[in-house]
């Protein structure tokens, strides 16, 4: 997405005005005090020369809408990092409406009016690059033809700019930049960690389909959310997001896998399907960076429940 926007109604907020310094100790990733709108910090520093990180983000299940523009002097990168459902658009044109996953970026070009619907929960990274350095890019790249930084129709996805989103963030984060360095050591020390390729690729799509799960005549799941994953050789798995479950029918079990390219697995039973429906459901609560969407999402074992049941709704 191209950036640098102010919040409708108020003053547009430039790069050169906004900027986070490593001499201060303060988060150089701050949350936004409206959507597309970077937070006058400490930190503040008068050169138009380096690029601003910020973060807008919440958890409400509510239907939020915020209208921008953005400022004439730098583009802005948009970087989801959680699966969320959104309608935006550029110029009061629709460039993305349904389901974004983590990984997807826009760049949206300078003094341009942008809005967003958030329908639900929303987690974004946006990067506010000035033109002044972009242009120095640009000189430092002689015979280079294609624009270095350009407005895209629609968005991307990008599994390594998702990684480098998040590896930004966990560094700087107070108090918790050590201990994740510390996990992912101990992790890699004791498990293998396979990133998928053309010998084994994964896709995760929207299912673009109503999904329900029914155990002993009950709707243990309703969605029409759910996300499609495509692993080598194996049959598609629909996954479920966690919010559609009944977890009133599930119970937690001590049963754990694990999957080099996808993480650790937890499991869940569904009492009311007897002993057919023990582990019927598996959830990874810190899946890697190649399958981050489904966090917070769950799936069930066909042959362990009555019926998953699609319906494609017009």
């Amino acid at each position: 997405m191209d950036c640098s926007d102010s919040g409708a109604g108020s003053r547009g907020t430039s790069a050169s005005e906004v900027h986070c310094s490593r001499m201060y100790a303060e988060n150089i990733v701050a949350d936004e005090p409206a959507w597309r709108v970077p937070r006058q910090t400490s930190a503040t520093a008068s050169s138009a020369s380096k690029v601003i990180a910020t973060r807008w983000r919440a958890g409400s299940e509510r239907t939020l809408e915020f209208g921008a523009e953005t400022a004439a002097d730098c583009h802005v990168v948009k970087i989801v990092l959680r699966t969320m459902n959104i309608r935006f658009s550029v110029s009061g044109r629709t460039v993305q409406d349904g389901v974004a996953t983590p990984g997807t970026v826009h760049v949206t070009a300078p003094a341009l009016p942008v809005r967003c619907l958030f329908r639900g929960p929303y987690d974004v990274l946006h990067l506010y690059v000035p033109n002044t350095l972009i242009a120095e890019w640009a000189r430092d790249m002689p015979g280079h033809q294609a624009p270095i930084l350009c407005s895209e129709v629609v968005p991307s996805k990008d599994i390594a700019i998702d990684w480098l989103g998040r590896a930004l963030l966990e560094d700087h984060v107070p108090n918790r930049k050590q201990h994740h360095r510390q996990s992912r050591v101990k992790d890699m020390n004791s498990k293998p960690i396979k990133i998928p390729g053309p010998d084994h690729p994964i896709t995760i799509t929207p299912a673009g389909e109503r999904i329900t799960v029914i155990v002993a005549g009950r709707r243990t799941a309703d969605t029409r959310e759910a996300l499609t994953l495509k692993e080598a050789a194996y049959p598609p798995v629909h996954y479920i997001p966690r919010k559609d479950v009944d977890m009133t029918q599930l119970q937690r079990t001590s049963h754990q896998t694990y999957c080099p390219y996808t993480g650790g697995c937890a499991y869940y039973s569904i009492p009311a399907g007897g002993e057919r429906s023990v582990n019927a459901v598996w959830t990874y609560k810190a899946p890697y960076a190649a399958v981050s969407e489904i966090r917070e999402y769950m799936a069930f074992y066909p042959d362990r429940v009555d019926a998953i049941r699609t319906s494609v709704e017009n």
